[in-house]
């Protein structure tokens, strides 16, 4: 055999090279570096593909993804971005609008303290007439295949987190709805379901988290109640509707 730096020839059970020192590798040394090096490829193969599981929204970036959402912000709204309409829209000004006028009309029709009442209770109630009229004004959407929902999930905590704090841990609520943390009181949610006419639709909800009830002494999750879930609506139907068609132009779905 010959030493491995060197060249110089040396006998087969040598230790060290005579000429230069070098330690000699023997066939079985060899061997190991060979299983050693071919163990440590495979788990890097493996590494390489756990890498392409977490990552398998990478192939559309995620500028790609935000400026997809403000343009369609841009066309259906006066605001130019996702972080503009969560923080510069006034979805509730109705409600100030309906409570100075009940205000206003009260103090003119009675001009004492008790007009002032009476304006406020009349105003709330249009306030509460005119905001069950905006939640039902919200649109259902159309989407073609079928969408997996495990998928779905993945992709929204995945694309939707540079809108933090809002939008944050989806999960699942059943079958055929998902959610969100909107804020500490609000979840967003997104119901799939089919049409009278066989289309597969998508309709965008919001509900409390909790609300404690007096007669059983539990917290129960309540829907569609109050001007918090009209204002979440408001604020994520127009992302969420962008969000989902982004996904179905981008992501394999089952016909």
């Amino acid at each position: 055999m010959y030493c491995q730096k060197c060249g110089s020839k040396i006998e087969d059970t040598a230790i060290f090279c005579c000429q230069c020192g070098t330690k000699v590798l023997h066939n079985n040394t060899n061997q190991e570096l060979l299983n050693h090096s071919s163990i440590n490829t495979k788990e890097e193969n493996m590494d390489i593909m756990d890498s392409s599981k977490s990552t398998k929204f990478s192939n559309n970036s995620q500028s790609d993804f935000k400026n997809f959402v403000d343009n369609y912000i841009q066309t259906n709204t006066k605001f130019h971005s996702a972080e503009e309409l969560l923080k510069k829209s006034k979805p509730l000004m109705f409600v100030w609008i309906c409570f100075v006028v009940g205000i206003l009309i009260g103090l003119i029709a009675f001009q004492s303290l008790t007009g002032v009442l009476i304006g406020i209770f009349f105003g709330y109630i249009a306030a509460w007439i005119v905001g069950i009229a905006k939640r039902f004004s919200f649109p259902t959407h159309s989407y073609d295949g079928k969408i997996d929902l495990d998928q779905l999930v993945d992709y929204l905590n995945t694309y939707l987190k540079y809108l933090s704090p809002y939008f944050c841990e989806w999960e699942y609520v059943d079958n055929d709805t998902i959610k969100c943390n909107f804020n500490k009181k609000i979840e967003a949610t997104i119901r799939f379901s089919v049409s009278s006419k066989g289309k597969n639709i998508f309709i965008v909800g919001a509900r409390k988290k909790f609300v404690w009830t007096v007669f059983t002494g539990s917290s129960v999750s309540r829907t569609n109640a109050g001007f918090g879930e009209y204002q979440c609506m408001y604020l994520t139907e127009k992302i969420f509707t962008a969000t989902i068609e982004y996904y179905t132009k981008h992501y394999k779905i089952e016909k």
